[in-house]
This record gives structure tokens, sequence and C-alpha cells, in this order.
């Protein structure tokens, strides 16, 4: 995913965590609000494992997502935040729980 559709500022993640609406699935929980374009953050707490552990799970995060963004209905910013039952997914899971999370929200069509 290009640098141009990641959240990088602590106030962009403060905003869309006070005022966004949020949905779960098994391994992340994503918030979001209406935005001009799509934009994505990844927040995984330290408790999740290692630090290499943690970038690899945001690398596959971002990726997945990317593969959604063509797809999207509409323009919103996402932060996914990261719970500890990532540590036994593989990427196929993380890709089906956005995925999934998405279609709930409906911005996204059920193949």
């Amino acid at each position: 995913m290009q640098q141009a559709y990641r959240l990088k500022h602590n106030a962009s993640f403060s905003y869309i965590y006070k005022n966004g609406k949020k949905q779960g699935g098994k391994y992340m929980l994503i918030y979001y609000v209406p935005a001009y374009n799509n934009k994505v953050g990844v927040s995984i707490n330290k408790k999740v494992g290692k630090a290499v552990f943690r970038n690899l799970t945001k690398r596959r995060i971002y990726y997945a997502f990317a593969k959604f963004f063509p797809l999207l209905k509409e323009n919103h910013n996402y932060v996914v935040v990261v719970g500890k039952a990532i540590n036994e997914a593989t990427y196929q899971d993380i890709e089906k729980d956005i995925k999934e999370i998405l279609v709930k929200l409906g911005h996204l069509e059920e193949d």
C-alpha cells in the first residue's frame, strides 16, 4: 500500500477513535469515519508479540486492505486495532477477516 493511503499522525488516530464507529471481527476491530479519500492506519499493542512479529502483521494488514481499496463503495478512514488472537492467524485468515468486516459494514459487496 502506498504511503499516501496510510494514516500517520496521532491526531488522526485519536479523531477516529473518538468520532468513529467500530465493527469487530475474529482477529481485529476496525474503527471508521467518512472521509475525502480512503486511508488506513494499524494499531498493535506491545502485548501482541515482539517488534518483528508486530511489523510483519502490520505489513500483512496493509497489503490485505490494499487488495480491497478499488472495490470499496465509499471513502472512509480506517483504524485497525489488532488483538492477541492475531498470533495464530495466517495471511489468508487476516484477509478473510478484513473482507468479512467490510461486508458487514456495507463498504464492500459480497462475491
